[in-house]
């Protein structure tokens, strides 16, 4: 998977390219994205202003990244922030970031809050980039 291009000044502070499943929630809108090898490739990177959600289908053939913006650094007003993270351990897939962001804008399948889980052995790692002041405590689901 190729990292995603950065900002000017921008630094990289964490890279998992191929984690194995990401689930977006957002009003009535649920998705998943697992990585399926030559199918869809999903990473996360954390950097000094925000954290990229990658995904790519097809051996690099169409990519997209979700910015979730640290707060104070997010380019346009409404883009979405990070307002929380907390890392969690549920039974069936184990442990895993759950990112709640807001966005100013609103779709027909996107509310302004939204919530994004991160499902990687390396989850406990990523926590501890992120800002002490996002971190919420630990939760049992």
């Amino acid at each position: 998977m190729q990292s995603p291009s950065l900002q000017p000044g921008e630094r990289l502070l964490a890279a998992e390219p191929d984690i194995g499943l990401a689930i977006y929630q957002s009003g009535i809108n649920y998705r998943a994205a697992p990585t399926l090898p030559l199918v869809q490739n999903v990473g996360f990177y954390i950097t000094d202003r925000r954290a990229i959600l990658r995904g790519e289908i097809f051996m690099n053939l169409y990519d997209k990244d979700v910015d979730f913006w640290l707060p104070g650094h997010a380019p346009q007003p409404g883009d979405e922030t990070i307002v929380s993270v907390s890392l969690e351990h549920g039974e069936v897939l184990g442990e895993h970031l759950r990112i709640a962001t807001r966005a100013d804008r609103e779709h027909l399948l996107r509310a302004k809050d939204a919530v994004f889980q991160i499902f990687t052995a390396n989850a406990s790692a990523l926590a501890k980039h992120f800002p002490v002041e996002l971190l919420k405590k630990t939760a049992q689901i």
